[in-house]
């Protein structure tokens, strides 16, 4: 029987309270009247024009920019696909990905792809096999942001016969937290998009930086939604919103699709829509930290 649940809208410096008709306990996108939608993009939608893209080589990132990398997956009939990954945790011998829950697929079957077929590009030029991939348990093709996320456990090639090793050296990565309401706060006109846009580039794409966005996010039973008014293009899905605070960098999420996408086709789309890094996917993340002797950051 559908229920009424209050959804807090924060956009910019005003909160909007909006009652959405609701299936269930479940809040997803898809469930919501599309007048709500609508509403969501048009708050966004003329900010879009007001960003700026450039090539990462331009700018001074605080962190290693190859922790911002790809994705690419083996069809079954050969082809590949590629998308984005972002590198977010770290031992001296794991990384932890992030990634669209929809890059690790197999379309036919709506099913978590075959480790072997998928690889992530590490900072030194290697792709390598995930050796554990974990999703939301209600990840399915068409998913929308707050299930369409996935983690990849990476095992960095100077550890390939021993995963005890210590270095002097750390591997590079976004340090990754939830965000408490101070700095969602302040983050609401700091995001940016860093992302591989293959259209620019084909299979070697080209990496690139789009700031000036405003943040809205959208409160869940499963944690936060968050949509941005970044254009995003076709292949960049799993590429991770940040937020910038002076010299700090804070991992936003997970970009999923464009908000309109089941309205319109046309590329770039100039609202994104992502999965926040709080709820069901943060509590993935820390168990895997745990399970592979990460520090949490």
């Amino acid at each position: 029987m559908a229920v009424t649940q209050t959804l807090r809208l924060t956009i910019l410096s005003l909160v909007f309270v909006v009652s959405l008709p609701l299936q269930a306990d479940k809040i997803s996108l898809g469930e919501t009247d599309a007048i709500e939608l609508e509403r969501v993009f048009l708050q966004l939608e003329s900010a879009s024009s007001r960003t700026k893209r450039r090539v990462i080589s331009s700018v001074d990132a605080p962190l290693n920019p190859d922790v911002f990398t790809r994705l690419r997956r083996t069809k079954s009939n050969g082809r590949e696909a590629f998308s984005n990954a972002t590198l977010i945790a770290a031992s001296h011998c794991y990384w932890i990905a992030s990634t669209a829950g929809h890059s690790v697929l197999d379309q036919r079957f709506s099913k978590l792809a075959n480790r072997g077929d998928i690889a992530v590009l590490l900072p030194d030029g290697e792709w390598v096999n995930p050796v554990e991939i974990v999703t939301s348990p209600d990840l399915e093709w068409n998913s929308d942001e707050i299930d369409d996320w996935a983690l990849l456990v990476l095992r960095a090639p100077r550890c390939q016969y021993n995963d005890s090793l210590q270095f002097s050296q750390a591997l590079p990565f976004l340090p990754t937290h939830s965000l408490n309401d101070r700095e969602l706060s302040a983050c609401q006109q700091r995001v940016q998009f860093m992302c591989y846009h293959f259209d620019q580039g084909e299979k070697t794409g080209l990496r690139m930086l789009e700031d000036n966005c405003q943040l809205l996010s959208i409160e869940r039973e499963q944690g936060r939604t968050g949509y941005a008014s970044c254009k995003v293009d076709y292949g960049v899905s799993g590429c991770s919103p940040v937020c910038v605070l002076g010299d700090v960098w804070i991992n936003l999420g997970v970009f999923s699709k464009g908000l309109m996408r089941h309205r319109s086709d046309s590329y770039p789309q100039p609202v994104a829509g992502f999965r926040m890094m709080d709820g069901e996917i943060m509590r993935a993340l820390e168990g895997l930290q745990q399970k592979y002797g990460m520090t949490k950051h």
